[in-house]
């Protein structure tokens, strides 16, 4: 590759960089809007407390 090609590319990338990076689920609705909605990814500590809690008698 030459010289013109990797400042193409690098501009490029910066270009894609700034775009603001579109979540999966509402990339997916945008194209079926039959699909059923999912439920969002919990976080570890949320699955951790649910663990939890699941192990205890109330």
């Amino acid at each position: 590759m030459g010289k013109r090609d990797d400042e193409r590319i690098a501009r490029l990338a910066a270009k894609n960089a700034a775009k603001p990076a579109v979540p999966k689920a509402e990339r997916d609705k945008q194209f079926d809007s039959t699909l059923k909605h999912r439920p969002e990814e919990q976080s570890k500590e949320t699955k951790d407390l649910f663990k939890e809690m699941k192990r205890r008698e109330f």
